[in-house]
């Protein structure tokens, strides 16, 4: 963050692509953590991770994966725009996932509470909140779509952050593609999208109450 203040609307802009990393790098790193687990899982049951109780070190793997994701996927994009990172900015972190926590909690309640008033796209009992996971899909990628639509842009045309537009096509892609993997595998691993997103969120709220803090300290003085 430079000490001269930027214009509201830049600066809700780069909050936005800031937020948008740190959801893509922490599906990332939380994606990579589960597939670690599995592999774990795979070879302590002796190729059948179904026949008996995973050890508790494999278990805890994927608490690990989920704080990392969190932890890992704000700190990334944070240092991938240039902040320098200060031990206030941490505080901001807290801020921002524990506010971000309440909303998602609120909005979720309030989504399932409605949900049961709208009709049933294909039968619920039978092949579970298919529909469900289709508006969460959408919402995902209405999320997504402008920042990387402006990293393709920025390649093409201007090449102002190349790097950082790589990274996010990357990272994209890669959600995608253990997205697409995870749904034809089927089971409970088609869940694994699904599960990805509250940890993501989790990072785009940490960067954002960052953010937020250090403006307010660039305003302030």
């Amino acid at each position: 963050m430079s000490g001269t203040l930027e214009r509201p609307v830049v600066a809700s802009r780069n909050r936005y692509h800031l937020a948008v990393d740190a959801f893509l790098f922490a599906a990332v790193i939380f994606l990579i953590g589960i597939g670690l687990q599995a592999i774990a899982a795979w070879v302590t049951s002796g190729g059948d991770p179904g026949a008996a109780m995973m050890p508790a070190w494999v278990e805890g793997l994927g608490m690990l994966a989920m704080l990392v994701g969190v932890v890992g996927g704000a700190l990334l994009a944070w240092l991938v725009h240039g902040r320098a990172l200060r031990g206030r900015d941490l505080l901001g972190a807290v801020v921002g996932v524990a506010a971000g926590g309440v909303a998602l909690v609120v909005a979720f309640f309030a989504l399932f509470s409605l949900w049961r008033f709208v009709p049933a796209i294909v039968p619920r009992d039978q092949v579970g909140p298919v529909d469900g996971a289709i508006v969460l899909a959408v919402a995902v990628l209405a999320f997504l779509a402008k920042p990387v639509i402006a990293a393709i842009r920025d390649l093409w045309r201007d090449r102002l952050h190349p790097g950082r537009d790589w990274l996010r096509l990357g990272a994209l892609a890669l959600v995608l593609g253990a997205v697409v993997v995870s749904a034809v595998i089927g089971g409970e691993a088609a869940e694994l999208g699904a599960f990805a997103v509250p940890i993501a969120a989790a990072a785009a709220c940490a960067v954002t109450g960052m953010d937020l803090l250090a403006a307010r300290r660039v305003s302030a003085g």
